[in-house]
Order: structure tokens, then C-alpha cells, then sequence
């Protein structure tokens, strides 16, 4: 090869050689240009949004901080760099939040802590932060974190709020509870004595009333042969008011039963029971024409005894109370899959202004001369009901008869 090729062959090389160089230059140049609009757009959407948004390196060291730092800490953006952020940590907390940090960005697992941050003024607030692992070129360490700090002081408060409302409800239930029971507790008692000292009352007076009874007939007997005379007038009063006391210490023996007897649920059958006792009521009293009607079927879940007391007192009224009726009728029926039930009459009635005083003991809405009674079994009827968890009233009108309607759990 003549000198002049090689050399022209060399200044080929070297030609060629720089142009290499100068395209590898401008593809690094291009590259840093394209770095710097990337990481120029990336400041600003950080500056932008409402968090805080920081970047930190692989060992947790802040490298870039939003300027929301500025705005919410008062702090200059270089006093967030490195690990000087953490100097504006809740001093209470401040280790703690620290080594979970660490302790999280050593195994490289994304970030999730609640604390709380200074405030612009020297308060603080409480805030998420939330960061997670940049992994570059399929590193398995993290090369570097992007993070945020996001303000969550309200939300923490409307939590605590909500905290102290609950502690105070649940102190306020405590506490109520606490008195519903100790009423409970008094009542129990109170119902119990009340119980006991009817029954103990009931059964002393019944031995003196008794004797004076036996007496008045024995003073009768003497009697018998002498003129009509006042002694036999006042003899008569003396024994019908014997009878009367016989009958009010029988319902007040009652009332107790019912009030302490231990409630033993089974179906009972309502229909059969108000035929029995209607029956009886017809054999009793054969002069008497009443048309009676039990609808079949009426069966529900109580107590046998309380329910046939039940029955017997509303059935008794309904007898009684339609003594004078023109057209006497009682009518047993009910929704046995609701629970409801009733017994109606045609008989006198009684006005609904008095209606609160119908289930009290010894309240009476008619003159005993009228239709006698003692006034205590409605009471009863209404103690009965309650105990077995139902509940009683009455739909009436002076002269239009009345019906009391009765819940209980059904069969």
C-alpha cells in the first residue's frame, strides 16, 4: 500500500472514530436533557399536590422534600434533608417512629406509619406516611424510596371523638345497667315481701274470720225461735260481711300466687279451657239463658295455672256483667299466629275516662249492690299476663258490653 492510502486509510479511522464520539455525546447530552425535563416535571406535580412528597435513597436518607413542607412545618426544605426530618417528630415518639423506619426499610417492604409532625406555630399534627421501594434494573434492593406525608389530623380527631363518645356510652350503660339491676334487685324484694305478707295476712285472718263466721251461725240457730228483730238484721250484717272478708282474702291468696309462682311454659290449650270453664259457669246458674261462643283452635305458650286463672277472672266478668243484658253473649277468640286473643261481652260496660283504674287492686267502676265483687281480679289477670311476658287492655262503652284483649307468645 502506497503511504498516501495508509494515510488516508488513517484519517478515515480517526474521522470515523470521532463521529462515534460525538454521537455518543449527544445521545448522553439528550439523555440528561430528557433526565432533567423528566425530574423538572417531577418537582412540579410534587409541588402541586396537597402532601408532602419526598424522595429518600436506599438507606432512608432524604434526598428531595416538596416545598408542602415548607407550607405545613414552617421548616426550610433543607432542614428535611438527610435525617434532619426527624427532628420534627413528636419528641414523645420520635424513637419509636424512628427504628420501625429503619427497621422497615432494611427488609425493603413498603411503608405505612401514622404520626405526628411539627406544625407551622409549634403544634402538632398528625400525619400517614406512606412510601414504597423504587427498584431499579431488577435490583433486589431498593435503590431508592418515593414517599408522601399525608394530613390525617382531623380524620384522628373525629376517631378520638368518637373513642371518648363510646367510653362514655359504654360508662353511661355500665352505669345504667348498674341501676337496673339494683331496681330490679329492690323491686324483686319489694315484690317478694309484698308477696309474703299478703300470704302471711291472708292466711291469719283467715282463722279469726272463720270463727266469727261459726259464731254468727251458731247465734243464728239461737235466734231462730225468737221474733224478728233487729238482732237478726244485724246478725245478717255480720255474716254478709264475713262472707265479703272470705272472698278478699281468697283473691289477695291469689294475687300473691300469681305474683311468686315460678312460671312453667307449655302450650296451652285457650279453646278448651274457656269451654270448661263457661260450662261450669251454665251448670252453676242453669236459669240463666247466655249465648256463649269459644272459636277453636286458640292455643299460645304460658303457664297452665296463670292462664286458667286468667280465663276464670275475664270469663267470671263477662258472666257477671251480663246479668242484666237484654241479649246476654260472650265470645272467646283470637289470632293464635300473632299471639292475640279476647273475650267479649254484651254486657253494662263501663266508660274509658276510667279505664287506668281497671286493673288496679280493689278499684271498682260498678256499685257493689250493683254487681258485687272484691276488685282484685283484674289485678290478678293483669299480673298473670305480664309475668308470662304479654300485656292486657280493654275497648268498652257504658251500655255497649266490653272486651279484653290479651297478648302472649304464641304456641
Amino acid at each position: 500500500m502506497a503511504p498516501n492510502e495508509a494515510l488516508a486509510l488513517g484519517g478515515g479511522t480517526a474521522v470515523l472514530a470521532a463521529a462515534l464520539v460525538l454521537a455518543l455525546a449527544l445521545q448522553l447530552w439528550r439523555q440528561s436533557r430528557s433526565r432533567k425535563r423528566t425530574e423538572q416535571r417531577f418537582r412540579q406535580l410534587s409541588n402541586a399536590v396537597p402532601q408532602i412528597v419526598f424522595v429518600a435513597d436506599r438507606r432512608g436518607q432524604v434526598q428531595f422534600v416538596s416545598t408542602r413542607w415548607v407550607e405545613v412545618t414552617g421548616l426550610r426544605r433543607r432542614e428535611a434533608l438527610g435525617e434532619a426530618w426527624q427532628q420534627a417528630l413528636h419528641p414523645d415518639e420520635r424513637a419509636e417512629i424512628v427504628q420501625r423506619l429503619r427497621e422497615m426499610v432494611r427488609r425493603g417492604e413498603p411503608l405505612q406509619v401514622e404520626l405526628r409532625l411539627r406544625a407551622d406555630g409549634g403544634s402538632y399534627r398528625w400525619h400517614l406516611l406512606r412510601a414504597a421501594p423504587l427498584d431499579e434494573d431488577g435490583r433486589r434492593q431498593a435503590a431508592s424510596w418515593l414517599g408522601t406525608l399525608t394530613d390525617i389530623d382531623a380524620l384522628k380527631q373525629a376517631q378520638e371523638q368518637t373513642r371518648l363518645q363510646a367510653e362514655e356510652i359504654r360508662r353511661l350503660n355500665a352505669g345504667l345497667e348498674e341501676r337496673i339491676a339494683e331496681r330490679t334487685a329492690q323491686l324483686r324484694l319489694a315484690n317478694t315481701q309484698l308477696a309474703a305478707f299478703s300470704y302471711s295476712v291472708s292466711h291469719d285472718l283467715q282463722s279469726p274470720l272463720q270463727r266469727v263466721s261459726s259464731y254468727a251461725k251458731l247465734l243464728q240457730q239461737e235466734l231462730a225461735a225468737a221474733p224478728e228483730g233487729r238482732a237478726q238484721h244485724y246478725l245478717a250484717r255480720i255474716q254478709g260481711n264475713a262472707d265479703t272478708m272470705a272472698q278478699l282474702i281468697e283473691g289477695l291468696l291469689a294475687l300473691a300466687h300469681v305474683s311468686e309462682v315460678e312460671i312453667i311454659r307449655s302450650a296451652v290449650n285457650l279453646s278448651d279451657l274457656a269451654s270448661e270453664i263457661l260450662q261450669r259457669l251454665q251448670a252453676e246458674q242453669p236459669q240463666r239463658s247466655v249465648a256463649w261462643q269459644v272459636q277453636p283452635g286458640l292455643a299460645a305458650t304460658g303457664d297452665v295455672r296463670l292462664m286458667r286463672s286468667v280465663m276464670e277472672n275475664l270469663l267470671g266478668n263477662a258472666w257477671k256483667f251480663t246479668a242484666r243484658a237484654p241479649a246476654p253473649e260472650i265470645v272467646v277468640g283470637g289470632d293464635a299466629a300473632r299471639g292475640e286473643y279476647f273475650v267479649r261481652d254484651t254486657g253494662c260496660g263501663f266508660d274509658m275516662a276510667y279505664a287506668d283504674r281497671l286493673f288496679g287492686t280493689f278499684q271498682r267502676l260498678h256499685a257493689e249492690h250493683e254487681y258485687p265483687g272484691t276488685g282484685i281480679g283484674l289485678a290478678t289477670v293483669a299480673r298473670a299476663i305480664s309475668r308470662q311476658g304479654g300485656r292486657i287492655w280493654a275497648e268498652s262503652a257504658p251500655g255497649q258490653g266490653a272486651t279484653f284483649r290479651f297478648t302472649l307468645p304464641p304456641a
